[in-house]
């Protein structure tokens, strides 16, 4: 069988010559990655640095440093020497410099750095991910042992046990309560909460917004919606004059629109009736009138 690639359009054309950074005598069908030098090397996915970014298949039998060959960015390739499983995932080898291997590798240590496809037991659809997708692992990839958090590190995102990360405890699970209260058109609302905790703000880079006492208050769980509101309805009350009908807040159902403010206000506050609502303020009285012991002076 012979060696071929047949590649698809990309970057104007359909298959790319590239420069070469080092010498290899047996280069075709290995996988090369764009170092910052313009270059390509032998790709291998136990560091970031040769796993990421362009992923380019060779063409050419042998190339040298510093000398040009042809390479494939995307499409189809066959290697007489290749067995693959029919169907199996390709993934960059993170042992081997430019092999591609179907064993995933383990995210925990190495670059998953996805290929493409087998079709045959000889030919790739090779389809390397971008740079924007590389990396991707399901979170069945983590086992239990590796820890409880997945959280960003300096290069890369990894799984932390909670217990080695005393400024970042794991977020508790928040009170919910649920109210049956009357508005003030007596009908019944349902208003599921959750309790925000008291907490320190902490984190931004004006410190004086930090140190902040901060919680300490129910809030609404699900956005408002009317009280008869149901999954196909958003209810029976006037959209943007509540009168004295009160907003609920419920799972799954229609919530309620094409309010102002004003009027979204007013049905916050309809909640238990109108004497819940905020009291109008008292205008202030006008200042006294100052009055003369003494008699008006006659004019002259």
């Amino acid at each position: 069988m012979t060696n071929e690639m047949v590649g698809e359009v990309w970057n104007g054309q359909r298959n790319s010559v590239m420069p070469f950074g080092e010498t290899v005598a047996d280069a075709y069908g290995l996988v090369f990655y764009l170092k910052s030098d313009g270059k390509l090397y032998r790709a291998r996915a136990d560091a970031a640095e040769t796993a990421r970014g362009p992923l380019f298949l060779c063409r050419a039998a042998s190339v040298t440093a510093n000398g040009y060959g042809d390479v494939l960015a995307m499409g189809l390739a066959s290697k007489s020497t290749w067995n693959w499983t029919v169907g199996g995932e390709l993934y960059l080898s993170p042992t081997t410099l430019g092999a591609m291997t179907q064993t995933k590798p383990d995210p925990a240590t190495q670059i998953v750095r996805a290929l493409g496809h087998a079709v045959s037991a000889t030919t790739i659809s090779f389809r390397p991910f971008t740079a924007a997708q590389e990396n991707a692992f399901a979170l069945t990839d983590i086992a239990g042992s590796q820890g409880s958090l997945i959280l960003k590190g300096a290069t890369e995102w990894v799984a932390t046990p909670a217990s080695a990360l005393p400024n970042h405890p794991l977020v508790p699970d928040l009170r919910n309560r649920i109210l049956r209260i009357k508005d003030g058109a007596d009908n019944d609302l349902e208003i599921h909460q959750v309790y925000i905790p008291l907490f320190d703000s902490e984190g931004f880079s004006d410190p004086n917004l930090n140190g902040i006492e901060c919680g300490g208050f129910w809030i609404d769980k699900y956005q408002a919606c009317m009280f008869d509101a149901t999954n196909v309805s958003r209810g029976s009350s006037t959209v943007n004059d509540p009168g004295t009908h009160g907003a609920a807040s419920m799972p799954g159902v229609v919530i309620w629109t094409n309010i102002n403010w004003t009027n979204a206000k007013i049905a916050i506050e309809n909640r238990g009736g109108a004497g819940t609502r905020k009291p109008a303020p008292v205008p202030r009285s006008a200042p006294a009138a100052r009055h003369s012991s003494t008699s008006p002076r006659s004019p002259i």
